[in-house]
């Protein structure tokens, strides 16, 4: 047998082969412990198709700001909870040293349901200074982080919304905040009810909604009244509402109106004291309209321009609206009333009064704000010559669209201690339609000019090489 000598070549190679090895394993080690540290916002990649995990430069900005104590607990069977609401709650705590999250499995431990005061399924924001609470449901048909709603195709409910982000953020500033606004909706002419999309964005902000206001069942309008929405009314005011609102208003009062219907006399005096009137004919547009809907809508479906004001601010022009009404300035009965327009056509707007041979071109208002100072503090009557804003057959089915961001805007403007930032609509699980506007020239250059130049260059190229 050969002696093994430890001096030779072949050692020496062995021996720096373990060294290495034993190092690379050792650095793997520690890099394994180091990555493991790391927040999974930082090291993994959101590519699901409505980007459910990520979290929102809104809501980042919220949680910078957050000094609050917060907990966040899951009350859910372990086997049961959907990976995609665990998941996202926890990225969402990693964004901010002030948050906690924890499980509590009901069935391996019952008594926590009695101990929280609340059911199985449910995610609980607490605030760790006050011990105020907020309880949002995991799951449901409405207000739940996964909403079911029904597919009338199969008769069966599929899963429709994912509103994790929107609703711990609602919470968090639920249980931090107390801001008391109540806003109540009008009704008695016809209105039309306000669409689940609307209350919920709304209700989001830490807004009271109330339904059903009838001025003259009622008694009037409440002390705790914040806002009053009319929303597209088909008849008119009586005599002694009208009184009433005009002495609601006179004290310091807000009021945001819809209107589609232009011939409503004591809605019109109402208008008119305030500086505005709604003229009977539609409003088009030739260069900002949605040119895959011409066919049905002609220049009726357009995007309407967001002027760069107090009550839009953060909005794009992402909009869309049907069959608006031009919205005229008129001189205000009182000089302490100023009215800014913030919703308008473009110069290439059109009016029809009657039919589309009598069009009159031109840049048209659809939203404006009159504001007045009072002893009672300041007055804000928003109308928007267009209640497809918040048309639910258009919010619920193009979920890309700011009809919603405007609206939550329109009814936070000037609310203390209310801020619409903070109220992030929900995630849709189902198909989201996309929709361009027709910008004019650009339209020409990117659907025609662009392609036919990219099939020329690559056919003379081909050519080329086919000669050499």
């Amino acid at each position: 047998m050969k002696k093994f000598n430890l001096n030779s070549r072949t050692a020496r190679k062995g021996g720096i082969a373990f060294a290495i090895t034993a190092i690379t394993i050792v650095i793997i080690i520690i890099l394994n412990m180091i990555v493991g540290q790391i927040p999974a916002n930082y090291k993994e990649f959101d590519i699901s198709d409505q980007r459910i995990y990520s979290v929102s430069d809104m809501a980042k900005d919220y949680l910078k700001q957050l000094e609050t104590p917060i907990e966040l607990i899951l009350v859910a069977e372990e086997a049961s909870l959907d990976t995609r609401i665990s998941k996202y709650v926890y990225n969402y705590a990693e964004l901010s040293d002030n948050i906690t999250v924890s499980e509590a499995d009901p069935v391996m431990y019952p008594s926590v349901l009695e101990a929280y005061g609340c059911p199985a399924d449910t995610l609980l924001v607490i605030n760790a200074l006050t011990g105020k609470t907020a309880q949002i449901p995991l799951y449901g048909y409405s207000d739940a982080i996964i909403v079911y709603e029904m597919d009338y195709n199969t008769y069966s409910y599929v899963e429709s919304t994912f509103d994790a982000e929107g609703l711990i953020t609602s919470g968090i500033e639920y249980v931090t905040s107390d801001s008391g606004a109540v806003v109540y909706s009008l009704t008695g002419h016809g209105e039309t009810a306000l669409s689940a999309s609307a209350t919920d964005i709304v209700e989001k902000a830490n807004i009271t909604v109330k339904a059903d206001l009838n001025l003259l069942i009622d008694g009037g309008i409440p002390e705790d009244c914040s806002l009053i929405i009319c929303n597209n009314p088909t008849s008119d005011l009586a005599a002694d509402e009208l009184a009433m609102i005009k002495q609601y208003l006179a004290g310091g009062g807000d009021m945001v109106l819809l209107m589609d219907y232009a011939i409503l006399p004591n809605f019109n005096v109402l208008m008119s004291d305030y500086g505005m009137a709604v003229e009977p004919g539609y409003l088009g547009e030739y260069e900002m309209y949605y040119s895959q809907y011409s066919q049905y809508y002609g220049y009726f479906c357009m995007a309407p321009t967001v002027v760069d004001t107090a009550i839009t601010e953060g909005i794009d022009s992402n909009a869309m609206l049907l069959y608006p009404r031009a919205l005229t300035p008129l001189t205000p009965a009182r000089d302490t009333i100023g009215v800014e327009a913030f919703l308008t056509t473009t110069s290439n707007g059109i009016y029809f009064e009657n039919t589309e041979a009598d069009g009159t071109l031109g840049e048209y208002c659809i939203g404006a704000v009159a504001t007045e100072e009072t002893e009672g503090g300041t007055t804000n009557f928003t109308v928007v010559s267009a209640a497809t804003l918040i048309d639910s057959s258009i919010t619920d089915t193009y979920t890309s669209m700011s009809n919603l961001d405007i609206f939550l805007n329109i009814v936070t403007y000037g609310m203390e201690n209310v801020s619409s930032s903070n109220s992030i609509p929900a995630k849709s699980l189902g198909v989201t339609y996309n929709t361009f506007a027709n910008y004019g020239v650009w339209s020409i250059i990117f659907i025609f000019i662009l392609p036919i130049a990219c099939l020329t260059c690559g056919f003379i190229i081909w050519i080329r090489r086919r000669k050499r």
